[in-house]
This record gives C-alpha cells, sequence and structure tokens, in this order.
C-alpha cells in the first residue's frame, strides 16, 4: 500500500484533451470490508405476486392513446 501511495502520489495524468490531473492518495482510517450479507431476504421473488406489480405490468403492455389530431378536427 505504501509503495502505491509513494509512485501515484502527485503524479500528474494528461487526458486526450491536454488537461492535466494531479493525483493525491489519501488512506482511508478504516481498511475494513464489509461483508457478504449471509441471510436471505424474505421478500426476494414475491414481486411477481404482488397485485401492485402485476397491474403497472398490464398498464404498461397496454398501447399508448393518443388524443385525437388537430387536423381531423
Amino acid at each position: 500500500m505504501f509503495e502505491f501511495a509513494e509512485l501515484l502520489n502527485g503524479h500528474v495524468f494528461v487526458n486526450e484533451k491536454g488537461a492535466q490531473f494531479k493525483v493525491t492518495v489519501e488512506y482511508a482510517p478504516s481498511q475494513c470490508v464489509p461483508k457478504p450479507c449471509s441471510r436471505k431476504d424474505s421478500r426476494e421473488g414475491t414481486i411477481f405476486k404482488d397485485p401492485d406489480y402485476l397491474e403497472f405490468l398490464k398498464f404498461i403492455d397496454k398501447p399508448a392513446e393518443n388524443l385525437p389530431s388537430a387536423e381531423i378536427q
């Protein structure tokens, strides 16, 4: 980690347009990585049984009802 910081801290990158960006390396106060959740969510997969969701699916499957054209009137 320290070698990485020493190597890149203060380095200047140039993009394709010629803009320059100076790198700043900072240390995180906590190096811990969150553990994956081992508990299964009881609501997983239940959306396909939800009446509101099923109604929404029916609504988006219907073709759009356009207002009559002003030229027809």
